[in-house]
């Protein structure tokens, strides 16, 4: 399987539902742009929870490029409400999964993307906080460039 989500550059337009602590869906939209470094792949990350007065999360996140012979890497990112986030993605034939926990393990969370065509992939995931999930999303992110 030849994935376009992360191992291509480009900008990557969301959509979809966030879902919060008690399960109120909201919307949400945003997107990504990923570039490549010669030893470092950057992810810029945009998303607006879409309530009446919108709430805005910017990431960053700074990815080891796989290995020729690996399907799995190691990711950190500086969440502003989590702190250092900690991940690893690993390639599962269609899917891009995503593991990760805070600096503190306070936080913890998995996210999938699974590839739908060259310029679309759906996404899920949830985040949880101790044992209490607090919250959850679905998306679709679309190629723009």
């Amino acid at each position: 399987m030849h994935h376009t989500y992360l191992f291509q550059e480009g900008l990557w337009i969301a959509s979809g539902f966030y879902f919060d602590e008690t399960n109120h869906l909201i919307p949400m939209g945003g997107e990504t742009r990923i570039t490549h470094q010669e030893n470092l792949w950057l992810i810029e990350s945009s998303m607006k929870i879409i309530l009446e007065d919108p709430t805005s999360f910017q990431s960053h996140y700074e990815i080891i490029p796989f290995l020729p012979d690996r399907d799995d890497t190691s990711w950190q990112s500086l969440n502003p409400a989590m702190g250092k986030l900690l991940g690893t993605f690993v390639v599962v034939d269609d899917s891009i999964l995503s593991f990760f926990q805070s600096e503190d393990k306070r936080f913890t969370g998995t996210e999938y993307l699974l590839k739908m065509d060259d310029a679309t992939y759906k996404n899920r995931g949830v985040l949880f906080e101790g044992d209490q999930k607090g919250s959850s999303w679905v998306a679709e992110l679309r190629k723009a460039r």
